[in-house]
């Protein structure tokens, strides 16, 4: 594939001082979600996700105890009801699809928690239990999950045959201690909501390395160009040569729980 002119605009990096009830891994619990909602079309009930029932390995894709759809069309919400950081989970799905799960802290924004591909699995048809945790027998050691906060999850598919299903999402984590959540960040003027938790980290100093146009610096002085503003406005910092890229200091170590980038819009960012 052609690798894509990157033009960055603007970075943004949010970290975390999160002080969560029980808050590594090994000290996880399971979390019982409050409602779950689809959107789209699908057969049976989305409460059959987070009932707590899995069924014997490899029963069919469409059994009644399912909820399965076709073509990437269908998307279910799930409502935890208070923030938890999610440390782990197990799915079990259709043995030869990809199963997006997100996370957000208002139910409108999400972000990539994790992406379950249709070739992890062990079984060669129907329903198939893939996990994160180190204690269960369905241990899928590809699937790495960094910890995040949500209040909102929301699962989807994509890829695979367009015959989607998914029997049970079971999610691990702990509470995260009322007032330790941060307020919603918005960026640029007012257009661009993004969620996150914690306080915006001031970087030390950037390095760029490679042809570029303007002061590194304009990537992180925490100012946001109008939305729609060319990429090779007085405020950005653009080129086109894919082996010039920058490196932020951040002074000391820091947990980053988020980001916001202004970027153009057609290429790929990373």
């Amino acid at each position: 594939m052609r690798r894509q002119v990157l033009r960055v605009l603007g970075l943004l990096l949010v970290a975390s001082g999160l002080e969560a009830e029980n808050a590594t891994a090994g000290e996880s619990a399971l979390i019982t979600p409050q409602a779950i909602q689809g959107t789209g079309e699908y057969s049976n009930s989305p409460s059959l996700i987070i009932d707590g029932q899995t069924l014997a390995e490899e029963t069919a894709w469409n059994d009644d105890a399912c909820v399965y759809w076709e073509k990437p069309q269908a998307g279910f919400v799930i409502t935890l009801g208070t923030v938890h950081e999610i440390t782990g989970l197990t799915i079990q799905a259709d043995n030869n699809d990809d199963y997006v799960i997100e996370t957000s802290m208002d139910g409108s924004v999400f972000s990539p928690l994790l992406v379950v591909l249709g070739d992890w699995g062990e079984v060669s048809t129907g329903m198939d239990t893939l996990s994160t945790l180190q204690d269960d027998s369905h241990l899928v050691p590809e699937m790495t999950l960094t910890p995040m906060p949500a209040k909102y999850l929301r699962l989807s598919a994509r890829n695979g045959d367009e015959a989607y299903s998914v029997s049970e999402l079971s999610l691990y984590g702990s509470k995260v201690e009322s007032g330790s959540v941060g307020p919603v960040v918005v960026t640029g003027q007012g257009t661009t909501p993004s969620t996150a938790v914690g306080s915006l980290l001031k970087p030390q100093s950037i390095h760029g390395i490679g042809k570029y146009t303007r002061s590194e610096k304009l990537i992180v002085d925490g100012k946001m160009p109008e939305q729609g503003a060319k990429h090779n406005s007085r405020q950005c910092v653009h080129w086109s040569d894919p082996r010039t890229h920058f490196i932020i200091d951040l002074g000391q170590v820091q947990r980053i729980n988020a980001v916001a980038m202004q970027v153009a819009r057609d290429p790929t960012h990373r």
